[in-house]
């Protein structure tokens, strides 16, 4: 395993490391900089031709991910199965499904008017109010709505309309927003 400011990158030619590093450095407006290979400073011309495995590279500067995955790969998607990208990519994909997993669950239509037209405009709302405060102790979308999924009780649908006028009755929202 090779690394570049702890970005892993399996078989990579010495060529690619110099590009890597070159590129990233004009990226970051860097003319001077430093770069170890394995603790010890070097210029990109001493970069040896095999890289031993377990080799690393630290530079004074980050490394642009863009430029890492332009010149070392041939298949991106294998990288992307291979490393942590594959989670931000999946992740958009997996919070839809979730929410209408919670929407089947919840009854799919509004509890205060009963609106169901269109799921896009349900929301999803804390009975007791506090949701806010829920999602970011919970530090996103992600583990908010599995956690939905294990707790419904305290849960319940609304839509947009009706979700705004019970913020603004139980007094969830700041009085700098409110207008008289």
């Amino acid at each position: 395993m090779i690394s570049i400011n702890g970005k892993r990158l399996d078989s990579v030619t010495p060529e690619q490391i110099k590009k890597i590093i070159l590129d990233s450095a004009m990226a970051n407006g860097r003319k001077l900089f430093v770069v170890r290979m394995n603790g010890e400073p070097i210029s990109s011309n001493q970069i040896p031709d095999p890289i031993p495995d377990g080799t690393t590279f630290w530079t004074s500067f980050p490394v642009v991910n863009a430029i890492v995955l332009n010149v070392v790969l041939a298949n991106p998607q294998e990288y992307r199965q291979k490393n942590s990208i594959t989670r931000t990519l999946e992740l958009p994909k997996r919070i839809p499904r979730t929410r209408e997993q919670i929407l089947d669950m919840l009854g799919r239509k509004c509890c205060r008017c009963g609106y169901d037209a269109d799921v896009r405009a349900l929301q999803i709302d804390h009975i007791n109010g506090g949701g806010r405060g829920e999602r970011k102790k919970l530090r996103g979308y992600d583990r908010y709505y599995k956690h939905i999924l294990a707790n419904p009780a305290g849960y319940q649908i609304l839509c947009a309309n009706c979700n705004c006028i019970k913020m603004y009755e139980e007094d969830e929202i700041s009085q700098r927003y409110q207008v008289e």
